[in-house]
């Protein structure tokens, strides 16, 4: 059972292929410039921290139905647009690469150009952890993805938050039985009972001062701005 996010509006479990009308990313949204999160928690409220601070959406507006193109991203967008919609436009061409690439969500991920790997890890990381900490995290990603999060934390400059991770990684490996034998069970309650079993808390809030300190999406958009061929789409 995977644990949907309050900030994922269409997810599946993982290592399932994905479809053109439902496949698993963090940063869908309407086909709309105006942000509307839909609540699709199977649990909401019933981890450590109920009613964290969700993440923002970073799409623009979704990949159609269809498939076709976003609208490009160009070196001006790149540089005039304000940050909230230059991280949703990046968000939006990560969406339509994944949409169109074959295989398991972790096999599509480990496609994508590095740069577009890292708005999806990053954003990934930072959802999951304000909606229900690292528990949730990495119950949902099966302790996978670890690796290039880290290595993506550290290619834009966040090196707090790729040392944080890196810790949490360590004692999250240890409490991953725990949670594999949870995860068969494949109830809501299961996944609020692998909490009795986690020591990750103190990560969560480290995670949450870490982002009041030096804001994730700030490092993104500069990083972005920085490195324009990376991103352009035209």
């Amino acid at each position: 059972m995977r644990v949907h996010s309050r900030n994922s509006l269409t997810q599946m479990d993982r290592g399932t292929k994905r479809s053109r009308h439902n496949y698993p990313i963090i940063l869908r949204t309407a086909a709309s410039a105006v942000v509307a999160f839909g609540v699709v928690a199977l649990v909401v409220g019933c981890a450590r921290n109920p009613g964290p601070t969700p993440a923002r959406s970073v799409s623009t507006r979704a990949a159609d139905a269809d498939g076709s193109e976003p609208e490009p991203l160009t070196r001006e967008a790149i540089k005039e647009l304000p940050d909230d919609l230059l991280e949703r436009g990046a968000a939006t061409w990560v969406e339509f690469k994944l949409h169109n690439l074959p295989g398991t969500e972790e096999e599509a991920v480990l496609k994508l150009p590095r740069s577009y790997r890292m708005v999806y890890t990053t954003i990934n990381v930072e959802s999951e952890i304000e909606d229900g900490g690292w528990n949730q995290y990495f119950w949902n990603t099966r302790m996978m993805l670890n690796r290039e999060a880290i290595s993506d934390f550290e290619m834009i400059g966040a090196d707090d938050y790729a040392d944080l991770m890196h810790r949490a990684v360590a004692v999250g490996e240890k409490e991953e039985p725990d949670r594999k034998r949870l995860r068969r069970v494949g109830t809501p309650e299961a996944f609020v009972k692998s909490y009795d079993h986690s020591h990750l808390e103190r990560f969560d809030d480290e995670f949450i001062g870490l982002k009041k300190r030096i804001p994730l999406s700030h490092i993104r958009t500069d990083y972005i701005r920085e490195h324009p061929d990376e991103f352009v789409t035209e």
